[in-house]
């Protein structure tokens, strides 16, 4: 299965896939994003991402296109492209949708540098955990951190800046874990690096609050 890659919502060959060094997102980290799969090449809880990538670009204040059609639009080609490319029937994708401030005027921090945003969308066979791992479970460690979000206007949304998650899975790779949970200031556990935290707690499903400042999901 190939990779389809979408920038600016022109299907580009991916190593032709290019974006600009005076991109904020590749400066500074100044873009939001969304990861989602696909079933049987249809994309899941789409209206759901798309509502996430809002408010999470409506936390750092990044433009998104007034329609949202033209996001679902791009990610709905995408999907189709990577499964007509598999075959009908065969695997699924995921798919990242990346949106950054653009590219600004001049190098500096002020967002009023940049005045529109770029898109980029990624799409390609869908990595599963193996049969092993829903019946043994998987090695986690634990990472204790602030986030870079975390006491700002930017808590809860899912930013391009994932420095804090990086180091966390370079020590859980060190320990020959799959995954890091994030513990914060108060000794809480939050969220995984790319997963969010559930358990059965006396019968219960429990999971931490959105007010622990975690990003809204279900993975």
């Amino acid at each position: 299965m190939t990779k389809i890659v979408l920038i600016n919502g022109k299907q580009v060959e991916t190593e032709d896939a290019k974006i600009s060094i005076f991109d904020r997102g590749f400066l500074y980290g100044d873009s939001v994003f969304e990861t989602l799969r696909t079933y049987g090449g249809v994309p899941f809880a789409l209206e759901e991402h798309l509502r996430r990538l809002e408010r999470s670009a409506q936390r750092v204040l990044i433009r998104l296109p007034e329609d949202l059609s033209v996001i679902d639009n791009e990610i709905r080609v995408a999907a189709s492209l990577v499964h007509s490319a598999a075959g009908a029937g065969e695997g699924d994708a995921f798919i990242r949708v990346m949106v950054t401030r653009g590219i600004g005027d001049d190098l500096g921090l002020d967002p009023n540098l940049a005045s529109k945003a770029s898109r980029v969308i990624i799409a390609g066979p869908l990595q599963k955990p193996s049969p092993e791992a829903y019946e043994k479970g998987a090695k986690v460690v634990t990472y204790r951190t602030q986030r870079f979000g975390d006491a700002t206007a930017a808590v809860g949304s899912k930013v391009g800046n994932y420095l804090v998650a990086v180091l966390a899975m370079r020590e859980a790779s060190a320990a020959g874990a799959v995954e890091a949970l994030i513990v914060d200031g108060d000794d809480r556990v939050v969220e995984g690096t790319t997963s969010n935290v559930f358990a059965v707690v006396g019968g219960r499903l429990v999971t931490p609050p959105e007010q622990a400042g975690i990003l809204e999901g279900i993975t």
